[in-house]
């Protein structure tokens, strides 16, 4: 009777574990992935102060959300336009440097060429890159950079005064991210930067 007992609980394990590999067989085989979800973000109203900083060769309107912040590498000109308020884990903020060209063609080309390089060197996380070309109500032409793909900037921008001023700006996050999932934050700001690219004015 023991060994009789003892075999059925042998048969009744087998079966036990042979519909739970089965089960696990099929839910793995079954299994449909649930679509990411993107968080939901509201952002305030896009509202814009003047900034005339000694620290800048320009000046413009940036929004009254965001700040200017010298790196501790200082150099003349250059700063970045951060977004504290924003979600932290986005930490947006648009690196602005500035160079006077003195009329020196040859300066103009080789930073010219560092930012074709700036914008290329994106391409192996890109999926597209385009450019474009827009004139501001004041008569200033702006090369526009959108880059799509898992990469640290998706938008860059740079524009030439005559042989004399050069500014170039990247909107950048602390890492590499997907495009969709920042895509509210990108339009965002971008709204920001054309506002910002309309007003400028060079101090000289």
């Amino acid at each position: 009777m023991n060994l009789l007992k003892k075999f059925y609980l042998e048969i009744i394990s087998i079966i036990v574990i042979s519909c739970s590999l089965y089960v696990h067989h099929w839910n793995k085989k079954n299994f449909l992935p649930k679509p990411f979800g993107h968080i939901f973000l509201t952002f305030p109203k896009h509202e814009y102060q003047k900034v005339d900083d000694k620290r800048l060769a320009f000046r413009f309107e940036m929004s009254k959300y965001a700040e200017l912040d010298f790196p501790k590498e200082y150099k003349k000109f250059w700063t970045n336009v951060v977004y504290p308020n924003l979600d932290p884990n986005f930490q947006a903020r648009i690196e602005m440097t500035y160079e006077n060209l003195n009329n020196d063609e040859k300066k103009l080309r080789s930073i010219l060429d560092d930012c074709y390089k700036l914008a290329m060197k994106h391409h192996v996380r890109a999926t597209t890159i385009s450019q474009d070309v827009i004139t501001t109500k004041k008569g200033l032409q702006i090369m526009l950079v959108v880059i799509s793909g898992e990469v640290p900037t998706s938008f860059q921008f740079y524009t030439i005064n005559s042989k004399k001023h050069f500014l170039r700006g990247a909107l950048y996050f602390p890492t590499a991210m997907a495009n969709d999932y920042l895509a509210p934050v990108i339009n965002y700001i971008k709204t920001d930067i054309y506002h910002m690219l309309s007003t400028i004015e060079w101090k000289d």
